[in-house]
């Protein structure tokens, strides 16, 4: 089971969630992804994106470099946080 987190962005503004074509917003989508971006991962961790691709390039965050731009498992990014 992953632990549902939410997503925003500097200034505290949310994306406005998107009807896709199978009638799922896209927030419901965004939650299924298996793979996630740095900047999802940096508001995940409430760290900056920035801080996310340095401690990745140092391999202290497991991810990997594609097309030129890093990509975090989902798993592997929610295992870091301690479970209560």
């Amino acid at each position: 089971m992953t632990a549902p987190f939410s997503l925003s962005v500097r200034g505290g503004h949310r994306s406005e969630a998107v009807s896709t074509v199978d009638g799922s917003d896209s927030t419901d989508v965004a939650e299924r992804r298996h793979t996630l971006t740095a900047v999802e991962v940096a508001a995940f961790l409430r760290i900056s994106a920035s801080t996310v691709r340095r401690l990745a390039a140092r391999g202290e965050l497991p991810g990997r470099r594609i097309a030129g731009t890093w990509r975090f498992g989902r798993d592997a990014i929610e295992s870091l946080i301690p479970q209560r």
